[in-house]
């Protein structure tokens, strides 16, 4: 049999003087393998040639910003937000204007009061530029690879979004007169940046530069104003200081967008379709083009739906940006069945007063947008009060072929409608166009030559269902030379041609002399191109070299590289160098959720990628030049190895872990604890306990009565049992495996987790629930499936599995992996052991119904409704079955690279049938199903306990791969390639992880913070003040500043309430009474108290100034924004303040009859 790679069949590997058999159909089948190792290694280096020479994706490039423009950032040391605003006058009308914004963190810009973009703050694990609103400009427009509920975070700084800004139109945002520049910044640390530049055109040609500094006012929250007001030019501010400057190096900028499009004026000539024509019709424009690809763009002004072709291809960009008109979507037209049924009505003059008058008037302009004024009308559809028939009913609902009724004014007759009052501006009461200003990178669609550009637009039906005006078009684009920009389409000539045609008639078009605010602001939706013929090169170059070195030795062509092919010594060099540049790939496929993905944006990354294959090349021939050293140091210095790993495992887990803000799930732990040291049960309220996980809680109380109930002890005994499980791992590896190499690879890829570095310093039940269910796989194995299995493993393992079910009930469905892999591999004992086994788990079986019996007896308050909130529960789900390859992805793509080696793994294992190795695979992949299938909640945090044996088979995969080539490459130098090839794919693996975005994590808040401004609360409230938060945190406000009085939830969860005696509703862990609408915040507002409002911003997901009417909470959120002074913040918490000695009140909404809601 020929070896797949090397191909030997007995032939030795001393090439030299052996003499030239290429002649020879034998020789090329035995060199076979060493032909592909050399095809592979050819085809990968020259698609990285490709790549640095013709890129595949938008490249990014350095930007500089202006000297006077300085990173700034605001005085306050304590809180992690900003807000920055700059005043600034323009003489004369404007025609251009644009801003780039970098910040560290998320932030949301606001002009003159209106909302001009935002770059929401999101967890890590969330994909890079995830909030932000100009999704043109993202440079990954993919979706999430995997999206789970209850996220876990990752022990990660955030992304490094300050590297890419963001740049933004300003045009129809501003005005003549004063104008005023808002920004408002949250990062996960204090003492956050930002950087502004920019410029506005005036009338005259003259330009109005913007820059960041010290003139900028900053203070962490809107100081003497609400959230509404602060943004708002006439709206002096008094009192704020200035911002602090940080300098303007030090951080290096990029840029995927070309800054030309939102700087370069647009002139272009404005064509117009003759009246009366309704079919489509194409614009062409052909122009010469000296250069081949580039950087480019082409900017389009349109009033209707068009789609736009580049020598043939769609400018079609890969983005996540919405494309508006510039969809195509007009080819499906939809033709109404009567005419329009109402007479013309006339138009405002003052919207058809501009060219493009569709959008001048982003805003209504007969009041607050947000003063919702509706009228509540009686429902008096039913005179008699009387439900509809079950016939009638149903008639309603199969309304297939009739006009749809208003099912809710019949169905329910005693309810109210609210509808709104109608005051319809007469310029939207007729169908109008609607225009749109787009901006595309066309750079990998231009071609050297002759270049074509074709725009396809149709116009309305002439019937009322058509627009008012015809379309209109213009369109420019631009190109970089020698670093300056071009107009490569300000001397053609365009043409209206039928679709298309080649020839029709020549079209000149009107100058549009600039732009106003009536034109709509320009959005960059993205690069077009999708050069996979690129692709392409790799396999091309992998077919040529296999097939034409076998022909080459066939024919005796080239007898020198017959003889070197004969020499293997050429190999190991080729094969590791060859795998760096596959972990260059593969790194790239699992970066594309990070930040990091900029460096694989650069023009210069392939370079990088072929040095590095080349310098790990030359290392390996290097190190064959010396002796071959028999044995391993990993075994000669395996116990100290073992010692420094623990330790490291517990730094990493323990370091600042009182910085980090304590999880709503944490809270009720805590205070189960906290209840067991002060009492002996785990009472949170009068009456109330809370007995989930009473191992957990009891082995924590203990620590908390001996040591006191601080932070550092309770998080402390998660970290101790993290230890306790990376040494549990390690002996779990050496026992199955028998390779004290893979031990210690799944030891340090432990340490370094950043999802198990961040969950095992929480202060709940998770790192000792993956403690015992490790622990009890292991005695399985060793009691069940070995042959020298003992009672002692066999007692062991039921003994950690009931401990595991007793700190974390949710265990239990493991139950049915444990009953599989004991059909399929356990082993036969003798009935004494049996006995002894089953009088144990009789013990074990009453010790988990204690458990359930306590939790739903004594656990479970009464319920008073129906909640939305759905717990995770013990049952047979088949929703996402999707979810099932969530532990080979992993949140931000982390275990991509580590499930390859798995696969391997698994092959291995089948391929050995060694009953420990196959055990494992079959606890671990069991698991993971029955995580997905018995567990109500889809969520990756249920397979934590799994993560840990996913990296022992990650290991033993690349230790699989190391041996498997090895053998096959050089029989003298096995050891040498199979270490050089372990650690190059070990290494892969850690690069994978981002390790270097550990340390600085430390410093920022990870969660969502209530803890600070709890703290400030406590440090400023008077006698008698009242303290309202959301839900589900009651219980932090009552643990920091020792009452709870209101609990804000929208809408109302039941599972967390219960009614006391006098019959309020109250949250049960923090006895604080409900506030669930509207009307009960009217209410305690009027009680007279000074409430200090603390709300967590991923309830109310309003992330930005305008309100998400989509979502519970938003009328409450408004009236809180409109009523009380911001006066705190932390990462993702608002703390608001009450004072009805202030004298402002704006109740939600007031009709003329008095009635106020």
């Amino acid at each position: 049999m020929v070896d797949v790679v090397s191909g030997r069949d007995g032939v030795g590997t001393g090439g030299r003087g052996c003499g030239c058999k290429s002649e020879s159909e034998e020789a090329v089948k035995k060199f076979r393998g060493r032909r592909l190792l050399l095809a592979v290694a050819i085809g990968l280096v020259g698609l990285l040639v490709v790549e640095w020479l013709r890129p595949s994706h938008p490249v990014v490039v350095s930007v500089d910003s202006p000297r006077e423009a300085c990173w700034i950032s605001s005085v306050d040391e304590v809180q992690t937000t900003a807000c920055f605003r700059h005043d600034f006058e323009l003489k004369q009308e404007v025609v251009g204007g644009w801003l780039a914004v970098a910040a560290e963190g998320g932030f949301e810009l606001v002009c003159n009061g209106n909302s001009v973009g935002m770059f929401s703050l999101w967890r890590s694990t969330r994909p890079f530029q995830n909030g932000l609103s100009e999704a043109g400009q993202r440079i990954y427009g993919g979706e999430s690879a995997m999206s789970l509920n209850f996220p876990r975070e990752y022990q990660w700084e955030l992304h490094a979004n300050e590297k890419l800004p963001v740049w933004f139109d300003l045009r129809p945002f501003l005005r003549r007169g004063w104008n005023a520049l808002a920004l408002e910044l949250e990062a996960r640390k204090p003492g956050a940046a930002m950087i502004v530049w920019g410029e506005v055109t005036l009338e005259d040609g003259s330009v109005v530069e913007i820059h960041s500094g010290r003139r900028w006012l900053a203070e962490p929250v809107p100081k003497g104003t609400t959230q509404f007001e602060w943004t708002r030019p006439e709206i002096r501010l008094r009192g704020w200081r200035q911002a602090l400057e940080q300098g303007h190096g030090g951080r290096r900028l990029f840029r995927s967008v070309p800054d030309a499009a939102f700087g370069e004026a647009f002139d272009a000539p404005m064509m117009v379709s003759p009246p009366g024509r309704s079919s489509s019709q194409d614009w062409v424009l052909q122009f010469d083009h000296p250069h081949g690809e580039g950087e480019a763009f082409l900017r389009i002004l349109a009033n209707g739906p068009y789609r736009a072709w580049l020598n043939g291809r769609p400018i079609q960009p890969d983005s996540r940006a919405s494309l508006g008109l510039a969809d195509g979507g007009w080819q499906v037209t939809w033709e109404g069945r009567r005419p329009l049924a109402v007479t013309p009505t006339l138009m405002d003059p003052d919207d058809l007063g501009q060219g493009w008058g569709g959008e001048r008037f982003a805003d209504p302009r007969h009041g607050d947008p947000t003063a919702n004024e509706l009228t509540r009308v009686e429902n008096m559809a039913n005179q008699t009060r009387e439900r509809p028939t079950a016939n009638r009913q149903g008639q309603l609902l199969y309304d297939q072929y009739g006009e749809k009724e208003e099912k809710g004014r019949e169905s329910d007759p005693k309810g109210y409608l609210e509808e709104p009052i109608r005051r319809t501006p007469m310029s939207v009461a007729r169908d109008r166009s609607v225009e749109q200003f787009s901006a595309f990178g066309v750079g990998r669609l231009l071609v050297r030559g002759k270049n074509e550009l074709r725009v396809r637009t149709i116009d309305g039906d002439d019937d009322r269902y058509g627009r008012t005006r015809s379309s209109k078009l213009a369109v420019d684009g631009w190109e970089r030379t020698s670093g300056d920009w071009r107009n490569f389409t300000g001397d053609g000539v365009w043409q209206r041609t039928d679709p298309w045609g080649v020839e029709g008639e020549v079209v000149r078009g009107e100058p549009l002399n600039g732009l106003n605010a009536a034109v709509p602001a320009m959005k960059f939706l993205g690069h077009a191109g999708r050069p996979t013929q690129r692709r392409l090169v790799a396999p091309l170059l992998m077919l040529l070299v296999f097939a034409g070195s076998g022909l080459m030795m066939k024919r005796c062509v080239n007898a020198s590289f017959s003889c070197w092919l004969a020499d293997a010594s050429w190999m190991p060099p080729v094969l590791v160098g060859t795998l760096v540049i596959v972990g260059f790939h593969a790194v790239k496929a699992a970066m594309l959720e990070r930040s990091e993905l900029l460096f694989f944006h650069t023009s210069g990354w392939p370079l990088v990628a072929l040095s590095a294959a080349l310098l790990v090349a030359l290392m390996v021939r290097c190190s064959m030049r010396g002796s071959v050293r028999g044995g391993s140091w990993v075994e000669r210095w395996e116990r100290p190895l073992v010692v420094a790993l623990l330790i490291a495992v517990a730094v990493l887990r323990g370091w600042k872990m009182d910085y980090q803000p304590i999880d709503d799930d944490e809270f009720a732990s805590i205070q189960a604890v906290v209840g067991i040291a002060e009492k002996g049960v785990p009472e949170i309220g009068e009456g109330i306990w809370y007995t989930r996980s009473p191992l957990y809680h009891y082995a924590a109380g203990l620590l908390a009565w001996m040591f006191g109930s601080n932070l550092w002890v309770l998080r402390g005994f998660s970290v101790l049992a993290g230890v306790a499980t990376g040494w549990v791992l390690w002996a779990m590896a050496k026992s199955i495996f028998k390779d004290p190499r893979i031990a210690m690879g799944a030891l340090v890829l432990y340490a370094l987790h950043p999802f198990l570095i961040f969950s095992s310093h929480i202060a709940r039940f998770y790192q000792q629930q993956q403690l015992f269910l490790l622990l009890g796989i292991w005695a399985f194995i060793r009691g069940f499936v070995d042959k020298d299995g003992s009672d002692a493993w066999r007692l062991g393992s039921l003994a950690a599995f009931t401990a595991a079910i007793l700190s974390q009930e949710i265990s239990i469905t493991m139950a049915p992996v444990i009953l599989l892999v004991f059909v399929l591999f356990g082993r036969k004992a003798p009935w004494r052991s049996d006995l002894k086994l089953v009088l144990a788990s009789g013990v074990a079986g009453l010790a988990v119904f204690i458990d359930i019996l306590a939790f739903q007896v004594k656990c479970m308050t009464r319920s008073v409704g129906v909640s939305p909130n759905v717990e995770a529960t013990i049952s047979p789900t088949f929703w996402e079955l999707g979810n099932l390859g969530s532990m080979a992805i992993g949140y931000s793509r982390l275990h991509v690279v580590l499930s390859l080696f798995v696969l391997f793994s698994l092959i291995a294992g089948v391929c050995s049938k060694q009953r420990g190795i196959l055990a494992l695979q079959v606890f671990v992949l069991g698991g993971i199903v029955a995580c997905n299938l018995l567990i109500t909640s889809v969520s990756f945090r249920y397979q934590y306990t799994l993560i840990a044996l996913w990296i022992l088979l990650g290991v033993h995969g690349m230790a699989v791969v190391a041996s498997w080539l090895a053998q096959r490459i050089d029989g003298d130098r096995t050891g040498l390639v199979r270490r050089w090839v372990g650690v190059a794919c070990f290494l892969m693996v850690l690069v994978s992880w981002s390790p270097w975005r550990i340390p600085g994590s430390y410093d920022e808040k990870i969660l969502g913070d209530p803890i600070t401004p709890l703290r400030h609360v406590a440090a400023m409230e008077r006698p008698g003040d009242k303290v309202m938060i959301t839900e589900p945190h009651p219980h932090a406000a009552k643990m920091e500043v020792g009452h709870a009085d209101y609990d804000l939830v929208v809408p109302l969860l039941h599972d967390f309430t219960y009614r006391d005696r006098h019959g309020v509703l109250r949250d049960r862990n923090g006895d604080a009474e409900v506030v669930n609408h509207i009307g009960r915040l009217q209410e305690v507002f009027s009680r007279g108290d000074r409430i200090w409002i603390v709300v967590n911003r991923e309830k109310f997901r309003s992330r930005g100034k305008n309100l998400r009417w989509e979502y519970p909470g938003a009328r409450e959120e408004l009236f809180i924004r409109k009523n009380c002074e911001l006066v705190f913040r932390s990462h993702l918490w608002n703390l608001y303040l009450w004072d009805p000695a202030v004298g402002r009140y704006h109740a939600f909404r007031q009709e003329p009859g008095g009635w106020v809601d």
